[in-house]
C-alpha cells in the first residue's frame, strides 16, 4: 500500500514531459527542451534576433538568423553570403562566373577556370587532372605508369587520341570518337555525360542534384537540400521550404497578411493587413494597433452622444455637437463652421454653466445633460 501510494503521488505530481506541445521533451524528463512553456523554443528552432530569448536552446540568446530573403533564393539574409544575388547561398553549386556562389571564401573553385591543385594550371588552361599537382601541360610524362602527366592526350610512348580532345579512352575518355566529351569537360544541360564522371547534366538547372524529385528547372529553389522543393511542408526555420517565394508562411514566424509583422512579433490578427503593432486605431470595433484596447481614443469623451468621427467639433464640451443650439457665446455650438450664426442672446443659466464646466474638464456627459435640463426647466418656470 505504501508503494502504491508513493506511485500515485509521483504520477499526480510529475509535470508533463512536453508541456508546450512543440514535440521536444522537457529537461526533467530526460529531454533537451530548454523552455517547456514556450512552443517556439526547442533545439533546432530559429533563434530570433533582439528578443533576449534562446529559442534554439544552444545556450546563447539572439544568435539566430534573420527572416528576410531579399534575393528569393530560399535562404534568410543572416545565412546567405550575398542576399542580393539569387545564385549565391551556402552550398550552392560553384559556377564559372567570378562569384563565390557557395559562400566558402573561394571563387570558382571546382570549375574549369580554377587551379584546384595549385600547380599553376587550370582545366581551362589545359590541366587534364586538376586534382593532381604533378599533372599539367608543362609536366614530364613518365613512361610505363599509365598516366598522361603532360596532358597531351597520349601516354608516354603509347596510345592515340582519335577525337583530338586531349584524352585517351584508357585515361577515361567515355566517348573517344567525340571531341566534345572527355574527362574535365564542363557539364552542359544536353542529356550527355560531358565530363565522363558517370553522371548526366549534374549541377545544371536540368538535373535533380538533391534527388527530391525536382530540378531547378522544375522550380526547386534550393537543389542542394532534399527537404526544399515545390510542395514541401513549410517549417519554422527561416527557409522557403515550398519554394513559393514566402518564408515560414502558415507558422508563427510567417507574415500571412503581408503587413510586415508576424504573430511572434505581436501581430494580433495575421489575416488582416490593416491590423499590426502600431497601426492607426480607427472606429471599427477591433484592436487595430494590437495594444489590447479596442477603438481607444475614439470614444464620446463629453457624453453628448456625438464623437469626433460623427462631426463633434469639440468633444470636450457637451454643449457643442452637430445638433447643438447656437447661442451667442463666441462658440460654434452646432459645429456648422460658423460661430454664433443665428444665435440667441440668452446666456446660459448658472446650472447650465456648471454643466458646461463639468463636460469641459472631466467629460461626465450624462451629468452635464441632466444639469442643463434642470436649468432649462427653471428658466421656463420663471417665465
Amino acid at each position: 500500500m505504501h508503494l502504491l501510494g508513493l506511485w500515485l503521488h509521483l504520477a499526480i505530481a510529475a509535470p508533463p514531459c512536453d508541456g508546450d506541445g512543440d514535440g521536444a521533451l522537457a529537461v526533467n524528463c530526460g529531454g533537451d527542451d530548454c523552455d517547456d512553456r514556450a512552443a517556439d523554443a526547442f533545439p533546432g528552432a530559429p533563434d530570433l534576433a533582439a528578443d533576449g530569448r534562446d529559442q534554439d536552446c544552444d545556450g546563447v540568446p539572439d544568435d539566430g538568423p534573420a527572416i528576410a530573403d531579399a534575393d528569393g533564393d530560399g535562404w534568410a539574409a543572416a545565412l546567405d553570403p550575398d542576399d542580393a544575388d539569387a545564385t549565391t547561398w551556402p552550398g550552392a553549386a560553384e559556377v564559372l562566373d567570378g562569384v563565390d556562389n557557395d559562400g566558402d571564401g573561394a571563387i570558382d573553385e571546382g570549375t574549369a577556370a580554377a587551379d584546384d591543385d595549385g600547380d599553376g594550371w587550370s582545366e581551362q588552361g589545359g590541366d587534364c587532372d586538376d586534382a593532381n599537382p604533378t599533372v599539367h601541360p608543362s609536366a614530364v610524362d613518365l613512361p610505363g605508369d599509365g598516366r598522361d602527366q603532360d596532358c597531351d592526350g597520349a601516354l608516354a610512348g603509347e596510345g592515340v587520341d582519335d577525337d583530338g580532345d586531349g584524352a585517351l579512352a584508357s585515361a577515361g575518355d567515355c566517348a573517344p570518337d567525340d571531341g566534345r566529351v572527355g574527362p574535365g569537360r564542363v557539364e552542359a544541360p544536353n542529356g550527355v555525360d560531358d565530363d565522363c564522371d558517370g553522371q548526366i547534366d549534374e549541377l545544371t538547372p536540368w538535373a535533380d542534384d538533391d534527388a527530391d524529385g525536382f530540378s531547378e528547372r522544375d522550380g526547386d529553389c534550393h537543389d542542394g537540400d532534399p527537404d526544399v522543393h515545390p510542395g514541401a511542408p513549410e517549417r519554422r526555420n527561416g527557409v522557403d521550404d515550398d519554394c513559393d517565394g514566402a518564408i515560414d508562411e502558415g507558422t508563427t514566424l510567417g507574415d500571412a497578411d503581408g503587413d510586415g509583422w508576424t504573430v511572434v512579433q505581436g501581430d494580433c490578427d495575421d489575416a488582416t493587413p490593416e491590423v499590426f503593432v502600431g497601426a492607426e486605431e480607427t472606429a471599427n470595433g477591433r484592436d487595430d494597433d494590437c495594444d489590447g484596447d479596442v477603438d481607444e481614443g475614439l470614444s464620446d469623451r463629453d457624453g453628448d452622444g456625438w464623437r469626433v468621427e460623427d462631426g463633434d467639433c469639440d468633444d470636450e464640451d457637451g454643449w457643442v455637437h452637430p445638433q447643438g443650439h447656437e447661442t451667442c457665446d463666441g462658440r460654434d455650438n452646432d459645429c456648422d463652421g460658423d460661430v454664433d450664426a443665428g444665435c440667441t442672446a440668452e446666456a446660459p443659466t448658472p446650472s447650465e454653466q456648471r454643466a458646461r464646466a463639468l463636460t469641459s474638464t472631466s467629460g461626465y456627459g450624462p451629468l452635464a445633460v441632466a444639469a442643463a435640463w434642470v436649468g432649462q426647466r427653471r428658466r421656463r418656470m420663471r417665465r
